[in-house]
């Protein structure tokens, strides 16, 4: 943009839009990453749950008035108990979560049964769960768009016990313990990982304010002397999330406080007008030498 534009700009106004238009521009690029994230999730959460219809299908025909004694689960389960004996038959299943009838047979035993209609609600459950939550490693895949062979820990896992939650998450059920994610905390990390794990409202990481005001910024920019210039950061460097060309990872960094950004560009125009006019005035005392050209390059950190 042209020297005497800005520099109107500034006299009318204290500030420069193009500085608000290229923050907003950043925000826009993160909230974009967001979407993308979320839509990548949303999609795998979509074909796990309709893997999880077919996974969970009942073996065999079933009424929901048919009443099934404990025993009998494993003709219709995909996944079942392998006890024997009632009482611990009955503890498994509740622990699942699936609804038994009891009925008193004398003082101490009861005679155990299942409705069809509580099997199959509880089938749906699970392809339901399926659909709601999601792997550390699988959550993995979705942010950065591969798989990863070692284990993988996010904030706001949580661990779930039990055969049937094993047989819906993996092939195998041998292990009775999963981490899982909801898909609401999923999208909280998916968030934090598209605009950086920060305040964006208050801040913006240097390398972002390098690169969408070149203008202004040159890489590797002394932060002590940008202090110095009206520019306000966060004081020490912080940890945050950065988008790269396999994915997302965590650096350390400036923090820059947005509102101070103005001021920075503000005392940049007054310093470079203050050479101008000594620009100036040399060149009336030395008619000989070329007329200068000045434009927007005269904001960059020297």
């Amino acid at each position: 943009m042209p020297y005497r534009v800005l520099a109107r700009e500034f006299e009318a106004k204290g500030r420069l839009s193009i500085i608000d238009e290229r923050i907003q521009a950043c925000h826009l690029d993160k909230h974009h990453d967001f979407e993308v994230l979320e839509s990548r999730l949303d999609a795998f959460l979509a074909r796990k749950k309709r893997d999880a219809v077919f996974r969970w299908k009942l073996l065999s025909d079933i009424d929901d008035d048919d009443q099934i004694i404990l025993r009998d689960l494993a003709k219709y389960l995909p996944i079942s108990s392998v006890a024997n004996d009632a009482a611990t038959l009955y503890k498994t299943y509740s622990l699942w979560g699936i609804s038994i009838d009891s009925i008193p047979l004398g003082n101490t035993k009861h005679k155990h049964t299942v409705l069809g209609s509580s099997l199959k609600k509880f089938a749906n459950e699970m392809v339901g769960i399926r659909g709601n939550f999601i792997l550390p490693v699988e959550l993995y895949e979705v942010i950065h768009g591969r798989t990863c062979l070692s284990s993988v820990r996010y904030e706001h896992s949580k661990k779930y016990y039990g055969k049937h939650f094993a047989f819906t998450f993996s092939e195998s059920s041998k292990s009775i313990v999963k981490s899982l994610i909801s898909k609401v905390k999923a999208k909280k990390i998916l968030l934090q990982h598209a605009y950086g794990g920060y305040d964006t409202d208050r801040y913006i990481c240097l390398r972002d304010l390098e690169s969408f005001l070149p203008e202004l910024f040159k890489q590797k920019t002394s932060s002590r002397f940008l202090e110095h210039e009206g520019l306000r950061t966060s004081g020490s460097q912080e940890n945050y999330i950065v988008k790269t060309s396999t994915g997302f990872r965590g650096t350390k960094g400036w923090l820059v406080e947005i509102s101070s950004i103005h001021d920075l560009a503000l005392n940049l125009f007054a310093k470079s007008n203050t050479k101008i006019s000594k620009e100036i005035v040399r060149l009336e005392n030395d008619p000989i030498v070329e007329p200068v050209g000045i434009s927007s390059s005269s904001f960059s950190i020297d």
